[in-house]
């Protein structure tokens, strides 16, 4: 963990009670920057930390990794076995899980509090408008150009007023 790490406070809400308890369950297991470190591991070592801060929602793949090394046991995965075309790239690895294996289920009770998280937070956010536009002054020199241009096209015909013979 960092040097000062930010712990968030699990009554503060549910994205904070979320990253405390992921913080929880990975006490005492390999640390975050073994994970990062990890060749298989696709996540930085930035976004695993910010996970763990409940500032915001952390993406899939940053939960999913740490559920790997922290739920599952990536010693225990079955690398024979085919991973499911229908299930997300972030969670493939519960499936490679034997079936009776107890992180399969620790990691499928995290990915469902997750998904519901997420389905959570997206609710909450408030639709936000687009700004107006905003005119922007054109220099001199753009409008000399543009001006040029017209009268060349007027003399050519290119301006749409001459008609076809």
């Amino acid at each position: 963990m960092p040097a000062h790490p930010r712990i968030p406070n699990p009554e503060d809400g549910p994205l904070q009670a979320f990253a405390y308890d992921l913080r929880q369950l990975g006490e005492g297991r390999v640390s975050v920057a073994w994970i990062a470190g990890h060749e298989e591991t696709t996540v930085s070592r930035a976004a695993l930390y910010a996970a763990l801060s409940g500032a915001r929602l952390p993406k899939r793949d940053t939960v999913g990794t740490l559920l790997r090394w922290w739920a599952g046991s990536p010693a225990d995965e079955n690398p024979e076995s085919e991973d499911q075309v229908y299930v997300e790239a972030a969670w493939a690895w519960v499936e490679r899980l034997p079936r009776d294996h107890e992180g399969r289920r620790a990691a499928i009770h995290w990915r469902d509090r997750y998904l519901k998280l997420a389905t959570d937070v997206e609710k909450a956010r408030e639709f936000t408008p687009r700004a107006p536009r905003v005119a922007i002054a054109a220099p001199p020199e753009q409008d000399r150009v543009s001006d040029e241009l017209k009268r060349l096209f007027s003399k050519t015909g290119l301006d749409g007023t001459c008609q076809p013979v």
